[in-house]
């Protein structure tokens, strides 16, 4: 791979792994347009470790105080209502995370059948597109997360590998869609994500593990890229949320969607 062939799909990852415009569909106009090869499962791996650290720094106390709730109070500190909900939320989180692993073992050979189609990926960007403007007319939302809730959430993150279908785009409709706060669907989501992208990366590269593959110079280029461009654009993401402007993604989506959907059955 070369140098820029790697900085490229960094700065892709980066900027559109956390943002609900859906970074499969982005890798496969990469490859399209740009004639960039896919990233091998390494490298890809390596990508995904760029972005998961950026959730960290983002996420960092909020991830340590979950952990120390699940232990002895004296860990935690006083409030042990707070503990309460903590321990909840991490409880929400595994819940979320079964139907999660399920479907993506499950459809995973299909997946990968589809990941070059432009078509797929476009229907994908313009499902994405309506789910994200639906959020815009939910009013009445809850900070509490019920069990369903976190099932659901679960559910939409698994059909999320469709390529096309933003999982941060889906995962957070489906969160505000049945009732739950913009921020704590965000958060929710996000957090679920750094568990379940991670072990969705090494399950891949365990599948497909590459004999004699180098990285050197490319990967530190794209691991660093992945992590300052996604911590980034996780910062705008949230503020962007917190403002209550999530559904304006979809006049992005839809443009490209439909572009993608126009090429590949008139020019391919």
């Amino acid at each position: 791979m070369q140098h820029l062939e790697a900085a490229v799909l960094g700065l892709i990852q980066g900027l559109t792994e956390f943002l609900p415009v859906s970074s499969s569909a982005h890798l496969v106009m990469a490859q399209q347009f740009l004639q960039i090869q896919e990233a091998n499962v390494m490298y890809d791996l390596i990508l995904h470790l760029g972005t998961m650290c950026a959730l960290l720094l983002v996420f960092g106390k909020d991830i340590v105080r979950l952990i120390l709730s699940l232990g002895p109070p004296r860990f935690y500190g006083t409030n042990l209502e707070q503990k309460k909900r903590d321990a909840k939320f991490v409880g929400l989180l595994v819940i979320a995370a079964i139907p999660t692993g399920i479907i993506g073992f499950l459809f995973d050979p299909i997946i990968d059948r589809l990941f070059t189609s432009l078509l797929v990926s476009g229907v994908g960007l313009v499902i994405t597109g309506f789910l994200l403007i639906s959020t815009k007319f939910i009013t009445k939302t809850n900070p509490n997360m019920s069990i369903w809730q976190a099932i659901l959430i679960g559910t939409v993150q698994g059909i999320a590998v469709i390529p096309g279908v933003s999982r941060s785009g889906s995962t957070i409709s489906a969160g505000i869609l049945s009732g739950v706060d913009q921020s704590q669907a965000a958060r929710f989501s996000l957090i679920l994500s750094i568990p379940v992208v991670f072990g969705a990366s090494l399950f891949h590269y365990l599948r497909h593990i590459p004999k004699n593959v180098s990285i050197g110079f490319e990967a530190a280029t794209g691991f660093f890229l992945s992590l300052l461009v996604g911590y980034l654009s996780l910062v705008v993401l949230l503020r962007i949320i917190s403002r209550g402007k999530f559904y304006m993604f979809s006049y992005y989506c839809w443009p490209v969607g439909i572009f993608l959907i126009l090429y590949s059955v008139f020019f391919l």
